[in-house]
């Protein structure tokens, strides 16, 4: 039930570790107790859409309800008309424009929304991601739109089998409404097709209304939704 996870722990120096499968509160706290004696500094608790975590069970152990995850997923029926707009990043070169879109893309982070994390650690995290996309060690695909030679938007794609998955996806805030989110997800959808995908999903935070709205207006439906929590030990 307990899971250490070596890459979190190493890359923001702390122990930090994973629980899952919790559908009761006594079973949460047991569990919270024995970590605390492994001397863990951060658990992530993750629970199904339906079990909310008592607040005064959180309390003692610094817990919080950090994130309400909700995966949106498409059928993929048939390519889609691509826009000219919409090009393949194929550099491995790490810009401050698609850093800064990465940023952008986790503003409802919870490793940005959480203060136990400093804001240095969102944007290592968030740099890392998108440097790990460009290389294509995270990702299959990136693709941006330009604007006077300055990239504007992006997102990153991975292929898995017979699914995909939009892992970031960010709009300049100057720009935003112009219908570029819309113009990368199409290009998302049609790379999914030509892949043999059956579906594309997207994660996101339900706090996020205009990203989840947008998934919505796309087509996309609600495919799961969980909690997660954060417990400073």
């Amino acid at each position: 039930m307990i899971h250490y996870l070596d890459w979190d722990s190493a890359f923001f120096a702390k122990k930090i570790g994973r629980i899952e499968h919790i559908h009761t509160d006594e079973n949460l706290m047991e569990t919270l107790v024995e970590a605390k004696q492994q001397d863990y500094d951060l658990f992530y608790v993750f629970t199904p859409e339906e079990f909310l975590i008592n607040e005064s069970n959180c309390f003692p152990f610094k817990g919080t309800l950090v994130d309400r995850k909700v995966v949106y997923t498409i059928d993929i029926i048939h390519e889609v008309v691509l826009s000219q707009q919409v090009k393949e990043y194929s550099s491995a070169k790490l810009t401050t424009e698609l850093i800064n879109l990465a940023y952008e893309s986790g503003k409802f982070s919870r490793f940005r929304l959480d203060n136990g994390f400093k804001e240095s650690d969102f944007q290592r995290l968030y740099a890392r991601w998108i440097e790990k996309s460009v290389t294509h060690e995270m990702a299959d695909k990136v693709f941006v739109i330009q604007e006077n030679n300055k990239i504007e938007a992006m997102v990153t794609l991975k292929i898995c089998g017979d699914t995909s998955e939009i892992g970031l996806i960010a709009v300049d805030s100057q720009v935003q409404g112009k219908g570029y989110g819309k113009l990368l997800v199409e290009r998302c959808i049609s790379e999914a097709a030509l892949s043999n995908c059956k579906t594309l999903t997207v994660p996101t935070q339900i706090e996020n209304k205009p990203a989840c709205e947008f998934y919505e207006r796309c087509g996309f439906q609600v495919k799961s939704i969980t909690n997660i929590y954060h417990f400073w030990l």
